[in-house]
């Protein structure tokens, strides 16, 4: 991933996101996986000034939690199209009859795999990360700065949804988890689940699909970075987990 050190936050921010959901940038990267850790490194950095008094400084990762993670996200997402271009490939180069290549990608649907597109929907994965995110949760804010913190605790659960939401932004729609009156019991609903309770693919995509428009004519990575970093600039993680 070509990062300067002149970079913008907003520049940052794009690219990382890309780096994780950009699926016609990840599948022709043979550094896919140097350059997703990078990316959640960047957004962990972006991400914890936002809300609250910590810096990129005071957090740590699980680099077994990371390569995990990825392994899982990119597996889950982008293998079907990964093995649609390795069977292109050996169709291509004369070791795979070309309907033979066809009647397996047919078959595939029937395997049983979660995802069986190879171009799966944003908010499958979307759905995909959050899972894999709050399963491993590669990053947390150090003990010895954030032991008196009773919002640390769900700091990963935080940086979880905002990437999520941010690249559903990105890709030019809009995000919508409910009025001003609603909006906090919702986020401390979401942090708690993405944080305490088992999860699974079908009913996060449920809960994406529930909270994201698109925007008509907007095709899969068009549009302008959005940054959902304004509405949570002033967000106060739950005192206590909700019940």
């Amino acid at each position: 991933m070509d990062i300067t050190l002149t970079e913008s936050p907003d520049g940052i921010m794009a690219k990382s996101l890309d780096a994780l959901f950009d699926s016609s940038k990840i599948l022709a990267n043979p550094d896919w996986q140097e350059d997703m850790q990078s990316a959640l490194e960047n957004l962990a950095g972006l991400y914890v000034p936002k809300v609250s008094n910590f810096t990129p400084l005071d957090l740590e990762f699980d680099w077994h939690a990371m390569r995990r993670l990825i392994g899982r996200f990119h597996r889950e997402v982008y293998g079907v199209a990964v093995l649609y271009r390795t069977l292109d490939e050996m169709a291509k180069q004369g070791g795979l009859d070309s309907t033979a290549a066809n009647n397996i990608k047919d078959g595939i649907s029937t395997l049983g795999i979660r995802i069986n597109s190879p171009a799966p929907l944003m908010t499958r994965r979307v759905a995909a990360f959050s899972l894999w995110m709050a399963t491993f949760r590669p990053v947390r804010l150090k003990w010895s700065v954030s032991k008196g913190d009773k919002r640390a605790p769900f700091f990963c659960a935080g940086l979880n949804f905002w990437i999520a939401t941010n690249w559903l932004r990105r890709c030019g729609g809009t995000v919508n988890l409910g009025t001003k009156a609603d909006y906090q019991k919702r986020l401390e609903r979401v942090l708690h689940d993405f944080t305490y309770r088992e999860i699974n693919l079908s009913s996060l995509e449920f809960f994406y699909c529930g909270i994201f428009q698109t925007a008509e004519g907007k095709s899969e990575i068009a549009g302008p970075l959005d940054s959902f970093a304004s509405e949570l600039a002033g967000l106060v993680l739950p005192v206590h987990p909700a019940q």
